[in-house]
Protein backbone atom coordinates (compact mmCIF):
# COMPACT_ATOMS: atom_id res chain seq x y z
CA UNK A 1 0.00 0.00 0.00
CA UNK A 2 2.72 2.56 0.81
CA UNK A 3 4.39 1.74 -2.51
CA UNK A 4 1.14 2.36 -4.39
CA UNK A 5 0.68 5.65 -2.55
CA UNK A 6 4.23 6.75 -3.44
CA UNK A 7 3.73 5.76 -7.08
CA UNK A 8 0.50 7.74 -7.29
CA UNK A 9 2.16 10.77 -5.67
CA UNK A 10 5.03 10.54 -8.11
CA UNK A 11 2.73 10.35 -11.14
CA UNK A 12 0.69 13.32 -9.90
CA UNK A 13 3.86 15.40 -9.39
CA UNK A 14 5.17 14.36 -12.83
CA UNK A 15 1.87 15.32 -14.46
CA UNK A 16 1.87 18.72 -12.72
CA UNK A 17 5.46 19.33 -13.78
CA UNK A 18 4.67 18.42 -17.39
CA UNK A 19 1.65 20.74 -17.35
CA UNK A 20 3.76 23.60 -15.99
CA UNK A 21 6.32 23.03 -18.73
CA UNK A 22 3.60 23.01 -21.40
CA UNK A 23 2.19 26.25 -19.99
CA UNK A 24 5.66 27.81 -19.93
CA UNK A 25 6.47 26.77 -23.51
CA UNK A 26 3.08 27.99 -24.73
CA UNK A 27 3.77 31.34 -23.07
CA UNK A 28 7.25 31.38 -24.58
CA UNK A 29 5.88 30.71 -28.06
CA UNK A 30 3.50 33.64 -27.71
CA UNK A 31 6.00 35.97 -26.06
CA UNK A 32 9.73 35.71 -26.87
CA UNK A 33 11.53 35.47 -23.56
CA UNK A 34 8.33 34.36 -21.84
CA UNK A 35 7.11 37.89 -21.02
CA UNK A 36 4.35 39.82 -22.84
CA UNK A 37 5.83 42.85 -24.61
CA UNK A 38 3.34 45.22 -23.00
CA UNK A 39 4.72 44.31 -19.56
CA UNK A 40 8.37 45.01 -20.41
CA UNK A 41 10.24 48.22 -19.67
CA UNK A 42 13.84 49.39 -20.02
CA UNK A 43 15.49 52.60 -18.89
CA UNK A 44 18.90 54.22 -19.33
CA UNK A 45 20.15 55.58 -16.01
CA UNK A 46 22.90 58.17 -16.56
CA UNK A 47 25.20 60.12 -14.24
CA UNK A 48 26.08 63.58 -15.64
CA UNK A 49 28.49 64.65 -12.89
CA UNK A 50 32.22 63.98 -12.87
CA UNK A 51 33.65 61.55 -10.34
CA UNK A 52 33.02 58.12 -8.85
CA UNK A 53 29.48 56.78 -8.65
CA UNK A 54 28.60 53.77 -6.52
CA UNK A 55 24.89 53.04 -6.51
CA UNK A 56 22.22 50.40 -7.10
CA UNK A 57 18.60 50.04 -8.19
CA UNK A 58 15.63 48.36 -6.55
CA UNK A 59 12.03 47.95 -7.65
CA UNK A 60 8.60 47.63 -6.06
CA UNK A 61 5.44 46.22 -7.68
CA UNK A 62 7.58 44.75 -10.43
CA UNK A 63 10.74 42.86 -11.27
CA UNK A 64 14.25 43.72 -12.51
CA UNK A 65 15.62 41.29 -15.11
CA UNK A 66 19.05 42.75 -15.79
CA UNK A 67 21.44 45.61 -15.10
CA UNK A 68 24.10 46.21 -17.78
CA UNK A 69 26.86 48.78 -17.99
CA UNK A 70 26.61 51.68 -20.45
CA UNK A 71 29.93 53.17 -21.66
CA UNK A 72 31.78 51.07 -19.11
CA UNK A 73 35.55 50.79 -19.21
CA UNK A 74 37.91 49.19 -16.69
CA UNK A 75 37.67 49.35 -13.72
CA UNK A 76 33.91 50.11 -14.03
CA UNK A 77 31.90 47.07 -12.99
CA UNK A 78 28.45 45.70 -12.18
CA UNK A 79 27.99 44.67 -8.55
CA UNK A 80 25.66 42.01 -7.10
CA UNK A 81 22.01 42.76 -6.32
CA UNK A 82 21.54 45.53 -8.88
CA UNK A 83 24.60 47.60 -7.97
CA UNK A 84 27.47 49.16 -9.89
CA UNK A 85 30.69 51.12 -9.50
CA UNK A 86 31.87 53.52 -12.20
CA UNK A 87 33.78 56.74 -12.76
CA UNK A 88 32.57 59.61 -14.98
CA UNK A 89 35.48 61.47 -16.59
CA UNK A 90 36.18 64.38 -18.88
CA UNK A 91 37.28 62.99 -22.27
CA UNK A 92 39.04 64.63 -25.21
CA UNK A 93 36.44 64.54 -28.00
CA UNK A 94 36.83 65.51 -31.66
CA UNK A 95 34.76 68.52 -32.68
CA UNK A 96 34.73 67.81 -36.43
CA UNK A 97 36.50 71.09 -37.13
CA UNK A 98 39.39 70.48 -39.56
CA UNK A 99 42.56 72.10 -38.24
CA UNK A 100 45.26 71.01 -40.70
CA UNK A 101 45.86 69.91 -44.29
CA UNK A 102 46.02 66.25 -43.26
CA UNK A 103 42.38 66.36 -42.19
CA UNK A 104 43.03 66.39 -38.46
CA UNK A 105 40.14 67.43 -36.25
CA UNK A 106 40.19 69.75 -33.28
CA UNK A 107 39.47 68.27 -29.84
CA UNK A 108 37.93 69.72 -26.73
CA UNK A 109 37.35 68.45 -23.18
CA UNK A 110 33.87 66.92 -22.90
CA UNK A 111 32.16 65.32 -19.94
CA UNK A 112 31.06 61.84 -21.03
CA UNK A 113 28.05 60.62 -18.98
CA UNK A 114 28.01 56.96 -17.96
CA UNK A 115 25.40 54.72 -16.46
CA UNK A 116 23.48 51.47 -16.67
CA UNK A 117 20.72 49.90 -18.73
CA UNK A 118 18.03 48.49 -16.46
CA UNK A 119 15.35 46.16 -17.79
CA UNK A 120 12.38 44.66 -16.03
CA UNK A 121 8.74 43.71 -15.97
CA UNK A 122 5.80 45.47 -14.38
CA UNK A 123 2.91 47.89 -14.79
CA UNK A 124 2.17 51.58 -14.30
CA UNK A 125 2.37 50.90 -10.54
CA UNK A 126 6.01 49.76 -10.80
CA UNK A 127 8.48 52.07 -9.03
CA UNK A 128 12.21 52.01 -9.79
CA UNK A 129 14.43 53.50 -7.10
CA UNK A 130 17.99 54.69 -7.82
CA UNK A 131 19.90 54.74 -4.55
CA UNK A 132 20.86 58.30 -3.62
CA UNK A 133 19.06 59.90 -6.58
CA UNK A 134 15.32 59.25 -6.29
CA UNK A 135 12.65 57.09 -7.91
CA UNK A 136 10.59 56.96 -11.11
CA UNK A 137 7.70 54.96 -12.54
CA UNK A 138 9.28 53.62 -15.76
CA UNK A 139 6.07 52.48 -17.45
CA UNK A 140 4.48 55.91 -17.12
CA UNK A 141 7.26 57.42 -19.26
CA UNK A 142 6.94 57.63 -23.03
CA UNK A 143 9.69 55.97 -25.06
CA UNK A 144 12.43 58.57 -25.32
CA UNK A 145 11.12 60.65 -22.41
CA UNK A 146 13.75 61.64 -19.85
CA UNK A 147 13.20 62.32 -16.15
CA UNK A 148 15.77 64.28 -14.09
CA UNK A 149 16.52 62.97 -10.61
CA UNK A 150 18.87 64.42 -7.99
CA UNK A 151 22.70 64.16 -7.83
CA UNK A 152 23.09 64.72 -11.57
CA UNK A 153 21.22 61.53 -12.48
CA UNK A 154 18.68 61.15 -15.28
CA UNK A 155 16.41 58.25 -16.28
CA UNK A 156 15.25 57.83 -19.87
CA UNK A 157 12.89 55.16 -21.12
CA UNK A 158 14.08 53.23 -24.17
CA UNK A 159 12.58 50.23 -26.02
CA UNK A 160 12.78 47.09 -23.90
CA UNK A 161 14.55 43.99 -25.18
CA UNK A 162 13.77 40.31 -24.88
CA UNK A 163 14.94 37.00 -26.29
CA UNK A 164 13.92 36.27 -29.89
CA UNK A 165 16.08 33.24 -30.68
CA UNK A 166 15.06 31.11 -27.71
CA UNK A 167 18.46 29.50 -27.22
CA UNK A 168 21.95 30.51 -26.18
CA UNK A 169 23.32 27.11 -27.20
CA UNK A 170 23.73 28.46 -30.73
CA UNK A 171 25.61 31.47 -32.09
CA UNK A 172 23.24 33.92 -33.83
CA UNK A 173 24.08 36.66 -36.29
CA UNK A 174 23.06 38.82 -39.31
CA UNK A 175 19.39 39.66 -38.64
CA UNK A 176 16.94 41.12 -41.13
CA UNK A 177 13.35 42.22 -40.59
CA UNK A 178 10.45 43.19 -42.84
CA UNK A 179 6.97 44.61 -42.28
CA UNK A 180 3.90 43.54 -44.26
CA UNK A 181 1.08 45.92 -45.13
CA UNK A 182 -1.14 44.38 -42.42
CA UNK A 183 1.40 45.30 -39.71
CA UNK A 184 2.85 41.80 -39.25
CA UNK A 185 6.61 41.32 -39.12
CA UNK A 186 8.98 38.66 -40.40
CA UNK A 187 12.51 38.22 -39.03
CA UNK A 188 15.33 35.98 -40.24
CA UNK A 189 18.82 35.43 -38.91
CA UNK A 190 21.75 33.07 -39.23
CA UNK A 191 22.77 30.58 -36.52
CA UNK A 192 25.81 28.39 -35.92
CA UNK A 193 25.79 25.11 -34.01
CA UNK A 194 27.69 21.84 -34.10
CA UNK A 195 30.05 22.98 -36.89
CA UNK A 196 27.24 23.97 -39.26
CA UNK A 197 25.25 27.07 -40.09
CA UNK A 198 21.49 27.41 -40.44
CA UNK A 199 18.77 29.99 -41.00
CA UNK A 200 16.01 30.69 -38.49
CA UNK A 201 12.72 32.45 -39.15
CA UNK A 202 10.07 33.94 -36.89
CA UNK A 203 6.96 36.08 -37.42
CA UNK A 204 5.09 38.60 -35.32
CA UNK A 205 1.45 38.42 -36.34
CA UNK A 206 -0.75 41.47 -36.83
CA UNK A 207 -2.39 40.88 -33.43
CA UNK A 208 1.01 41.14 -31.68
CA UNK A 209 1.63 37.42 -31.10
CA UNK A 210 4.95 35.89 -32.12
CA UNK A 211 5.03 32.50 -33.83
CA UNK A 212 7.40 29.78 -32.72
CA UNK A 213 10.93 29.73 -34.13
CA UNK A 214 11.02 28.03 -37.55
CA UNK A 215 14.31 26.54 -38.82
CA UNK A 216 14.81 26.88 -42.57
CA UNK A 217 15.72 23.28 -43.27
CA UNK A 218 16.85 23.63 -46.86
CA UNK A 219 19.34 26.41 -46.11
CA UNK A 220 22.50 24.79 -44.79
CA UNK A 221 26.28 24.68 -44.80
CA UNK A 222 28.10 28.02 -45.37
CA UNK A 223 25.58 30.89 -45.29
CA UNK A 224 25.88 34.66 -45.53
CA UNK A 225 23.71 37.76 -45.01
CA UNK A 226 20.08 36.52 -44.99
CA UNK A 227 17.47 39.12 -45.94
CA UNK A 228 13.66 39.15 -45.85
CA UNK A 229 10.92 41.18 -47.58
CA UNK A 230 7.18 40.78 -48.26
CA UNK A 231 5.82 40.65 -51.81
CA UNK A 232 2.54 42.11 -53.09
CA UNK A 233 0.57 39.17 -51.67
CA UNK A 234 2.16 39.57 -48.24
CA UNK A 235 4.36 36.48 -48.55
CA UNK A 236 7.76 36.84 -46.84
CA UNK A 237 10.69 35.99 -49.15
CA UNK A 238 14.02 34.93 -47.69
CA UNK A 239 17.11 35.77 -49.75
CA UNK A 240 20.62 34.73 -48.78
CA UNK A 241 24.04 33.71 -50.08
CA UNK A 242 25.11 30.07 -49.68
CA UNK A 243 28.19 28.00 -50.43
CA UNK A 244 27.51 24.24 -50.65
CA UNK A 245 30.30 22.04 -49.30
CA UNK A 246 28.79 18.54 -49.48
CA UNK A 247 30.87 17.70 -52.55
CA UNK A 248 33.94 19.76 -51.65
CA UNK A 249 34.51 23.52 -51.62
CA UNK A 250 31.65 25.03 -53.58
CA UNK A 251 30.78 28.46 -54.92
CA UNK A 252 28.81 31.28 -53.28
CA UNK A 253 25.43 31.84 -54.96
CA UNK A 254 22.20 33.66 -54.08
CA UNK A 255 19.00 31.79 -53.23
CA UNK A 256 15.41 32.83 -52.50
CA UNK A 257 12.48 31.04 -50.89
CA UNK A 258 8.97 32.11 -49.82
CA UNK A 259 6.96 31.20 -46.72
CA UNK A 260 3.32 30.54 -47.67
CA UNK A 261 0.45 28.66 -45.99
CA UNK A 262 2.74 27.57 -43.15
CA UNK A 263 5.19 25.85 -45.50
CA UNK A 264 8.35 26.71 -47.39
CA UNK A 265 8.00 27.11 -51.14
CA UNK A 266 10.40 26.23 -53.91
CA UNK A 267 14.02 27.29 -53.41
CA UNK A 268 14.99 29.57 -56.31
CA UNK A 269 18.61 29.99 -57.33
CA UNK A 270 19.18 33.63 -58.30
CA UNK A 271 22.79 33.39 -59.53
CA UNK A 272 24.58 30.69 -61.49
CA UNK A 273 27.97 32.16 -62.27
CA UNK A 274 30.92 29.94 -61.22
CA UNK A 275 32.41 32.88 -59.30
CA UNK A 276 31.16 34.14 -55.90
CA UNK A 277 27.90 36.12 -55.50
CA UNK A 278 27.60 37.65 -52.01
CA UNK A 279 26.42 40.65 -49.94
CA UNK A 280 22.71 40.72 -50.90
CA UNK A 281 20.68 43.82 -50.05
CA UNK A 282 16.95 44.08 -50.73
CA UNK A 283 14.14 46.64 -50.86
CA UNK A 284 10.39 46.45 -51.42
CA UNK A 285 8.47 48.99 -53.50
CA UNK A 286 4.96 50.12 -52.57
CA UNK A 287 3.48 47.91 -55.32
CA UNK A 288 5.08 44.84 -53.72
CA UNK A 289 7.99 44.43 -56.14
CA UNK A 290 11.07 43.08 -54.34
CA UNK A 291 14.48 44.24 -55.56
CA UNK A 292 17.75 42.52 -54.67
CA UNK A 293 21.25 43.78 -55.42
CA UNK A 294 24.47 41.98 -54.64
CA UNK A 295 28.21 41.93 -55.10
CA UNK A 296 29.34 39.56 -57.85
CA UNK A 297 32.91 38.60 -58.69
CA UNK A 298 33.28 38.61 -62.47
CA UNK A 299 36.73 37.97 -63.88
CA UNK A 300 39.26 39.84 -61.77
CA UNK A 301 36.80 42.53 -60.62
CA UNK A 302 33.84 42.72 -58.27
CA UNK A 303 30.63 44.06 -59.85
CA UNK A 304 27.09 44.98 -58.73
CA UNK A 305 24.12 42.99 -60.04
CA UNK A 306 20.32 43.41 -59.75
CA UNK A 307 17.19 41.24 -60.00
CA UNK A 308 13.59 41.90 -59.03
CA UNK A 309 10.47 39.86 -58.20
CA UNK A 310 7.22 41.16 -59.71
CA UNK A 311 3.89 39.33 -59.98
CA UNK A 312 5.54 36.13 -58.78
CA UNK A 313 8.23 36.14 -61.50
CA UNK A 314 11.93 36.85 -61.16
CA UNK A 315 13.57 39.10 -63.75
CA UNK A 316 16.76 38.35 -65.59
CA UNK A 317 20.03 39.56 -64.01
CA UNK A 318 20.78 43.23 -64.69
CA UNK A 319 24.37 44.55 -64.65
CA UNK A 320 24.56 47.71 -62.56
CA UNK A 321 28.34 48.03 -63.04
CA UNK A 322 30.86 46.70 -65.56
CA UNK A 323 34.19 48.25 -64.67
CA UNK A 324 37.79 47.19 -64.29
CA UNK A 325 37.73 48.54 -60.74
CA UNK A 326 36.22 46.67 -57.80
CA UNK A 327 32.69 47.60 -56.63
CA UNK A 328 31.64 46.72 -53.10
CA UNK A 329 28.83 46.61 -50.50
CA UNK A 330 25.71 47.61 -52.45
CA UNK A 331 22.75 49.25 -50.70
CA UNK A 332 19.29 49.85 -52.14
CA UNK A 333 16.17 51.90 -51.31
CA UNK A 334 12.85 52.46 -53.04
CA UNK A 335 11.58 55.95 -53.80
CA UNK A 336 8.49 57.61 -55.31
CA UNK A 337 6.87 55.97 -58.35
CA UNK A 338 8.44 52.65 -57.27
CA UNK A 339 11.84 53.51 -58.66
CA UNK A 340 14.90 52.30 -56.78
CA UNK A 341 18.25 53.85 -55.99
CA UNK A 342 21.36 51.67 -55.78
CA UNK A 343 24.52 52.86 -54.03
CA UNK A 344 27.90 51.17 -53.64
CA UNK A 345 31.53 52.03 -53.09
CA UNK A 346 34.25 51.60 -55.72
CA UNK A 347 37.98 51.37 -55.35
CA UNK A 348 39.87 53.31 -58.03
CA UNK A 349 42.98 54.37 -56.16
CA UNK A 350 40.75 55.24 -53.21
CA UNK A 351 37.20 54.38 -52.10
CA UNK A 352 34.29 56.54 -53.25
CA UNK A 353 30.51 56.13 -53.29
CA UNK A 354 28.50 55.89 -56.52
CA UNK A 355 24.76 55.73 -57.22
CA UNK A 356 22.34 54.81 -60.03
CA UNK A 357 18.56 54.97 -60.30
CA UNK A 358 16.53 52.09 -61.77
CA UNK A 359 12.93 51.68 -62.88
CA UNK A 360 11.36 48.75 -64.70
CA UNK A 361 10.05 51.06 -67.43
CA UNK A 362 13.18 53.21 -68.01
CA UNK A 363 16.01 50.93 -66.89
CA UNK A 364 19.21 52.29 -65.34
CA UNK A 365 20.11 55.96 -65.18
CA UNK A 366 23.62 57.31 -65.64
CA UNK A 367 26.05 56.64 -62.82
CA UNK A 368 26.86 59.46 -60.39
CA UNK A 369 29.60 59.81 -57.82
CA UNK A 370 28.07 61.16 -54.63
CA UNK A 371 30.93 61.03 -52.13
CA UNK A 372 34.64 61.48 -52.64
CA UNK A 373 37.33 61.74 -50.02
CA UNK A 374 40.90 60.84 -50.73
CA UNK A 375 42.42 57.98 -48.80
CA UNK A 376 39.27 56.84 -47.01
CA UNK A 377 36.57 54.23 -47.42
CA UNK A 378 32.90 55.06 -47.28
CA UNK A 379 30.35 52.24 -47.18
CA UNK A 380 26.91 53.39 -48.35
CA UNK A 381 23.88 52.97 -46.17
CA UNK A 382 20.72 54.24 -47.85
CA UNK A 383 17.24 54.96 -46.63
CA UNK A 384 14.51 56.79 -48.57
CA UNK A 385 12.64 59.22 -46.28
CA UNK A 386 10.14 60.68 -48.73
CA UNK A 387 7.35 58.21 -47.98
CA UNK A 388 6.46 55.96 -45.05
CA UNK A 389 6.81 52.28 -45.69
CA UNK A 390 9.83 52.46 -47.98
CA UNK A 391 12.58 51.07 -45.79
CA UNK A 392 16.17 50.63 -46.82
CA UNK A 393 17.90 47.33 -46.44
CA UNK A 394 21.33 48.94 -46.12
CA UNK A 395 20.53 48.99 -42.42
CA UNK A 396 17.80 46.63 -41.25
CA UNK A 397 15.17 49.31 -40.57
CA UNK A 398 11.49 49.11 -41.49
CA UNK A 399 8.74 51.68 -41.10
CA UNK A 400 5.16 50.63 -40.37
CA UNK A 401 2.69 53.41 -40.98
CA UNK A 402 3.58 57.01 -40.26
CA UNK A 403 4.67 56.75 -36.61
CA UNK A 404 6.06 53.28 -35.92
CA UNK A 405 9.54 52.10 -36.83
CA UNK A 406 10.87 48.59 -36.29
CA UNK A 407 14.55 47.75 -36.22
CA UNK A 408 16.55 44.60 -35.65
CA UNK A 409 20.24 44.86 -35.02
CA UNK A 410 23.35 43.31 -33.54
CA UNK A 411 24.71 44.10 -30.12
CA UNK A 412 28.17 43.29 -28.84
CA UNK A 413 29.14 42.93 -25.19
CA UNK A 414 32.47 41.83 -23.80
CA UNK A 415 32.59 38.83 -21.49
CA UNK A 416 35.43 39.06 -18.99
CA UNK A 417 37.08 35.67 -18.91
CA UNK A 418 40.61 34.41 -19.10
CA UNK A 419 40.23 34.47 -22.86
CA UNK A 420 37.99 37.34 -23.93
CA UNK A 421 35.00 36.57 -26.13
CA UNK A 422 32.77 39.25 -27.65
CA UNK A 423 29.21 38.44 -26.64
CA UNK A 424 26.99 39.53 -29.47
CA UNK A 425 23.22 39.54 -29.58
CA UNK A 426 20.64 40.38 -32.20
CA UNK A 427 17.98 42.83 -31.16
CA UNK A 428 14.63 43.92 -32.54
CA UNK A 429 12.86 47.05 -31.40
CA UNK A 430 9.77 49.13 -32.03
CA UNK A 431 9.66 52.87 -31.46
CA UNK A 432 6.58 55.08 -31.81
CA UNK A 433 6.49 58.86 -32.22
CA UNK A 434 10.22 59.12 -32.04
CA UNK A 435 13.59 58.04 -33.35
CA UNK A 436 15.28 54.81 -32.38
CA UNK A 437 19.02 54.67 -32.78
CA UNK A 438 21.08 51.57 -33.43
CA UNK A 439 23.19 51.31 -30.29
CA UNK A 440 25.97 49.11 -31.61
CA UNK A 441 26.88 46.74 -34.38
CA UNK A 442 29.38 44.03 -35.09
CA UNK A 443 32.51 44.14 -37.21
CA UNK A 444 33.17 41.16 -39.47
CA UNK A 445 36.52 40.27 -41.01
CA UNK A 446 36.61 37.85 -43.92
CA UNK A 447 39.30 36.80 -46.37
CA UNK A 448 39.28 37.54 -50.09
CA UNK A 449 38.74 33.88 -50.93
CA UNK A 450 35.39 34.14 -49.12
CA UNK A 451 36.09 30.76 -47.55
CA UNK A 452 35.58 31.41 -43.88
CA UNK A 453 34.25 34.13 -41.63
CA UNK A 454 36.88 35.11 -39.09
CA UNK A 455 35.04 35.74 -35.83
CA UNK A 456 35.40 34.99 -32.15
CA UNK A 457 32.23 35.68 -30.26
CA UNK A 458 29.27 34.31 -28.33
CA UNK A 459 25.84 35.25 -29.63
CA UNK A 460 22.13 35.16 -28.93
CA UNK A 461 19.14 36.97 -30.38
CA UNK A 462 16.97 39.50 -28.62
CA UNK A 463 13.92 41.55 -29.50
CA UNK A 464 12.72 44.88 -28.12
CA UNK A 465 9.49 46.84 -28.14
CA UNK A 466 8.34 50.17 -26.83
CA UNK A 467 5.31 50.89 -24.74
Amino acid sequence: MPRLFLLCSFLIALSASAQQRRDYMADYDRHPGGTPEEELWQVLVLRHAEGEWNSKVSVSAGEVFSVEGYRFEPPDRIEPEGGWSLTVRVEQMETGEIVNAAGGSAVRPTLMPKGVLVQGRGSTATVLRVDGAGDVRPMTLRVGQRRELSSGVSVQRIPATTDLSGSELRQHDFPSISAATDGSLSAVWMSYHDRREELNFRQRLADGRWTRLLPVGRAREDLWRPQVAHDAQGKPWLIWSERPTSDGPGNWDLYAMAWEDNAWGERVRLSRNPLPDIEPAIARASNGTIYVVWQALRGRSSQIRLRYLKSGQWSETISVTNTEENNWNPAIATGPDDEVWIAWDRYAGDYNVHVRRFSIEDGLSDEHEVLRRRGSKRTPRWRWTGRAGHGSHGRPIRRIGAKTTVSIWERRRRVLRWQACARQRLWCSTAENGRLRQRSSSTIRWNLALRRIVERRCTSIRTATSG
